[in-house]
């Protein structure tokens, strides 16, 4: 190679070794200074930075910011026509999100639409503004945080392991049964109170065309009514009054069934306040934490068929501790979980 200027293939065929076996002895050699070949010292190896600069990087964040479900080609085909004159491979453009964006693909959290509106924007921020100046108020000491929670049999991962090539399936009871509902209510001591709300069936009167004789049908349901509430309520009040929590903030969003005078005037009336979160800002309740936490075990094994849901949910909730449900910011005078800072536009 150094006399003849051959490539290491070509000496390798002319001495007679493997061509791979060549090449690992130059290389050996060429690495090593005092033992070299003459003029065989290999030359200092140039990183490859790629194409892709920091400005392509900048775009990248900011077009899958706005587009999260843009596919790689779609980027691809976007970057190139505001970069003119650039050309990369879906690979290239793979490893530099992964690599230098830190961009993955993850399950899709799917929002609605009214969430980040100009509207919604502001009543949220000026609900938040209105709680800062409150003295009174305190959501790491005296708030209450209530929702409701569904559950069936249908519950499971979102993620599952197959083969590579081939889908992975998750076998579910042919039978959904009843969906249940969680009345929860929890404060930064422990969990205040669960009630479990199942849908009762009612009899709806009909008549028929032609006909005055009357049918009963009884496949409608009924879920949580405001009756039902204002009675999980009084519980909880109960509760609170027992461990000398008066005067506490129970706070709910503004669901139908939260909202009437008679929910704000009995809270009133046994010495506690109705704190009403702004529309489309779940991430503002601690309890969806939870929800999340209490979800997510009884999602880890297979529900079955004969399988009662209600036993696994109580014993998801035994498990939630204050170590695995972080309600406090001790950097926010409000409690802001899984919130981003354009949802509160402060």
């Amino acid at each position: 190679m150094i006399e003849e200027g051959k490539t290491a293939k070509e000496a390798a065929l002319i001495t007679g070794i493997i061509i791979r076996t060549a090449q690992h002895y130059i290389k050996k050699y060429n690495d090593d200074e005092e033992r070299c070949l003459p003029g065989g010292c290999s030359k200092p190896r140039v990183r490859n930075l790629g194409k892709l600069t920091d400005a392509h990087s900048h775009f990248l964040m900011e077009y899958i910011d706005m587009h999260p479900t843009a596919v790689l080609a779609d980027i691809r085909d976007k970057l190139c026509q505001t970069f003119q004159g650039l050309s990369i491979s879906i690979s290239t453009l793979h490893r530099n999100l992964v690599q230098k964006c830190k961009v993955t693909l993850k399950k899709l959290e799917k929002l609605p639409a009214a969430r980040s509106t100009e509207r919604v924007l502001k009543l949220r921020k000026e609900k938040i503004e209105e709680w800062e100046l409150t003295p009174s108020l305190d959501f790491t000491k005296n708030c209450v945080f209530i929702d409701e929670a569904g559950f069936n049999l249908h519950i499971q991962r979102g993620y599952g392991r197959s083969l590579k090539g081939t889908p992975a399936k998750g076998i579910v009871p042919t039978a959904r049964g009843v969906t249940i509902t969680i009345l929860g209510a929890i404060s930064e001591a422990r969990v205040i109170d669960i009630s479990l709300k199942k849908p009762q069936a009612v009899a709806m009167s009909r008549k028929r065309k032609g006909d005055d004789k009357v049918v009963n049908i009884t496949n409608v349901r009924i879920g949580t009514r405001t009756e039902h509430y204002l009675t999980y309520l009084s519980n909880v009040m109960d509760v609170l009054d027992r461990h000398s929590m008066k005067g506490y903030y129970l706070v709910m969003d503004n669901a139908p069934i939260h909202t009437p005078t008679k929910v704000r005037e009995l809270v009133e009336q046994r010495g506690y306040k109705c704190l009403y979160l702004p529309p489309y800002s779940p991430f503002l309740n601690a309890i969806e934490e939870f929800w999340a936490k209490v979800k997510a075990g009884i999602r880890r094994n297979e529900l079955r068929a004969d399988d009662r849901l209600s036993d696994r949910i109580c014993k998801f909730f035994q498990m939630v501790t204050l170590t695995v449900l972080p309600i406090m910011d001790s950097s926010c005078s409000v409690i802001l979980p899984n919130c981003k800072r354009e949802d509160i536009n402060l």
